[in-house]
C-alpha cells in the first residue's frame, strides 16, 4: 500500500512549502506574497522541457494535432525519431498526457507546471533506476513506489501552489493509476533490448526456373505461317491432278527451306568473320 498523504488544510487552500502548522485561530490566514516568491523565484525554472511560459502556451492551443507538435518541439524530439524510437515515443506521449490531465483539470500555467515538472522529475529517478540495474528482477518495485510516493510529497511540501481538496485529490488519483501501478512497465522502456522476441517462421516456397546461361542459348527464328502454307483439299478433288498439286507443294517447301539454311549459313559467315576480326 502506496502513501502519500500529509496535506495541511487552510480555508480549502493547500501549502505544502512549509512546516506543517497546528490547526487554530492564529493560522487562518493565507501565506503572503514573500512566500509565492519564495516558490517561483524570479529567474524561471525549465524542467523536462516544460517552463511556465510554455504551459501557458501550451494550455492555449485548441487542437491535439498542435499539442502534440508541441509537446515535440519543446522536447527537441523529431517525427523520426517519435515515430520509429519507442523512448522517444514514450517521452512525447508522457509528458503529453500529463500536460493534457492539467488542462482538462483547468489548472492555471503555474499549477499545470508543477504537476508535469515533478512527474518529470519521479520519471528522471525510474530512469536511473533501470539503467543502474542490469536485470529487472534487480529491482523491488514495492520499495521505488515507495520513495516515489514520499519524494513527491516533498516536492508538494517544497514548491506546489495553491490547490484546492478536489484537486489534490485528482493528483494523487492521477499519480496512482498513470505512473506507480505501472513503474514496471515505464522502466522497461529504458532497459537495454527491452523488446526481444524471436519469431521462426517457415514458409513453403517454389524454387523459380533455373534460367538457362547465355552460352547455351540456341537462337530460335520465328516461323510464319505464310512461309509454309496449309495445303487444303479442295471441295472437288481431281484424282489425276493430286500427284502434280503434292510434287508442287514439295518443291515450294523445299524453296523455303533452302532459302532459309541459306540465310543461317551468311549469318553464321558473318559471326565467324565478326569472331576473327577480335
Amino acid at each position: 500500500m502506496i502513501k502519500i498523504y500529509v496535506i495541511t488544510i487552510k480555508k480549502r487552500r493547500y501549502r505544502m512549502n512549509h512546516a506543517i502548522p497546528e490547526m487554530g485561530a492564529d493560522n487562518e490566514d493565507y501565506y503572503n506574497d514573500a512566500d509565492a516568491n519564495n516558490i517561483y523565484p524570479e529567474e524561471e525554472e525549465i524542467y523536462g522541457g516544460w517552463s511556465v511560459e510554455l504551459m501557458e502556451q501550451f494550455l492555449a492551443l485548441t487542437t491535439n494535432k498542435d499539442r502534440l507538435e508541441f509537446v515535440k518541439q519543446i522536447m527537441a524530439i523529431n517525427d523520426d525519431d517519435y515515430n520509429f524510437k519507442h523512448t522517444a515515443t514514450f517521452l512525447v506521449d508522457f509528458h503529453l498526457g500529463n500536460a493534457a490531465f492539467c488542462l482538462d483539470s483547468n489548472f492555471n500555467a503555474e499549477q499545470s507546471f508543477f504537476v508535469c515538472q515533478s512527474i518529470a522529475i519521479l520519471l528522471d529517478d525510474c530512469i536511473s533506476t533501470a539503467s543502474s540495474s542490469t536485470e529487472e528482477g534487480s529491482i523491488n518495485f514495492d520499495q521505488l513506489r515507495d520513495a516515489l510516493a514520499h519524494k513527491f510529497q516533498e516536492l508538494f511540501q517544497q514548491s506546489a501552489p495553491e490547490f484546492n481538496l478536489h484537486q489534490v485529490e485528482s493528483i494523487l488519483a492521477y499519480i496512482m493509476s498513470t505512473f506507480l501501478k505501472p513503474i514496471r512497465l515505464i522502466i522497461r522502456q529504458f532497459q537495454q533490448e527491452p523488446y526481444t522476441l524471436q519469431i521462426l517462421e517457415i514458409r513453403k516456397i517454389f524454387a523459380p526456373i533455373r534460367p538457362i546461361p547465355l552460352s547455351q542459348f540456341i537462337e530460335e527464328a520465328p516461323i510464319h505461317e505464310h512461309e509454309f502454307p496449309l495445303s487444303m483439299r479442295p471441295e472437288k478433288i481431281d484424282l489425276q491432278k493430286i500427284p502434280e498439286e503434292f510434287e508442287k507443294y514439295q518443291n515450294e517447301m523445299k524453296e523455303v527451306a533452302e532459302k532459309r539454311l541459306a540465310e543461317l549459313n551468311k549469318r553464321i559467315e558473318e559471326l565467324n568473320a565478326l569472331l576473327e576480326s577480335e
